[in-house]
């Protein structure tokens, strides 16, 4: 079984509410760590944090750029 650092679920709004039982795993980055979703002045929302390596067996973490998102087929993907 593949291993994620980030989950997330979908609400109704931003202030909830959210039925947590259906959270996802955020696939196109399992390695995304303490990344809470932001939303860029342009208004598009990204996902920022760091890069966990502890799966790899080594204890340490990257902060990596902004990794943009969007909501499709109601899911959170990396945007094109």
């Amino acid at each position: 079984m593949k291993s994620y650092s980030t989950w997330y679920v979908l609400g109704d709004s931003v202030t909830g509410s959210w039925d947590i039982s259906k959270a996802r795993p955020f696939v196109e980055e399992p390695r995304l760590f303490a990344a809470p979703l932001v939303q860029a002045r342009d208004g598009s929302w990204c996902f920022v944090g760091f890069r966990n390596y502890e799966p790899e067996g080594i204890w340490a973490f990257d902060i990596i750029d902004p990794v943009p998102v969007e909501l499709r087929d109601g899911a959170l993907v990396v945007k094109k």
